[in-house]
């Protein structure tokens, strides 16, 4: 052979391990989770979306409707530029110096802490207070969540896209109220 052929031979010997090893590999891995599902199925692991999507839940007992008709009350009744509970809420602690810290409900007054916006609000706990009191049949709502605790947001499991913010736009109301 001349050296064009051996060196041409040499090319595709290395062409075809280079393509033909990661398919042999590609097939390995395939057969191995094949192998692993089916003994998964065997020990009685749902496999399947159908077998692990929740139950529809009754419309008596579900208590997604009161808890987004409360949390959107709540959102469409505050004013943004008065509300306490959105612009200066109470906070738990506040670093004064390196090593001590300032307990949000021990003060007279609810300062915004600093380094955050905006800058230098303060309130009363009267003030706040008085926002909680025209809120109250609101809050009763949530309280009522004690005794139906099931919630049903009628999720479609079967789109891929659930995670995307339209899909579940109660999300941004459960945020505000856990604030």
């Amino acid at each position: 052979m001349n050296r064009r052929r051996k060196f041409l031979f040499a090319v595709v010997i290395v062409f075809g391990v280079t393509i033909l090893v990661p398919v042999i590999r590609h097939y390995q891995l395939r057969a191995a989770t094949e192998a692993y599902i089916a003994e998964l199925k065997a020990i009685g692991e749902p496999m399947d979306l159908a077998q692990v999507i929740p139950p529809s839940v009754p419309p008596e007992q579900n208590s997604a409707p009161l808890i987004t008709n409360a949390l959107s009350q709540i959102y469409l009744e505050s004013n943004y530029t008065n509300s306490i509970i959105f612009n200066n809420p109470p906070y738990a602690m506040n670093r004064t110096i390196p090593g001590k810290e300032m307990i949000g409900w021990h003060q007279l007054v609810i300062h915004t802490p600093n380094g955050t916006w905006p800058a230098n609000l303060t309130n009363t706990w009267d003030d706040l207070s008085a926002q909680l009191a025209k809120r109250q049949s609101d809050l009763n709502d949530f309280r009522k969540l004690i005794e139906n605790p099931v919630f049903d947001f009628n999720y479609d499991y079967s789109n891929s896209n659930f995670f995307i913010p339209n899909l579940a736009p109660h999300l941004e109301q459960f945020k505000l109220a856990a604030q």
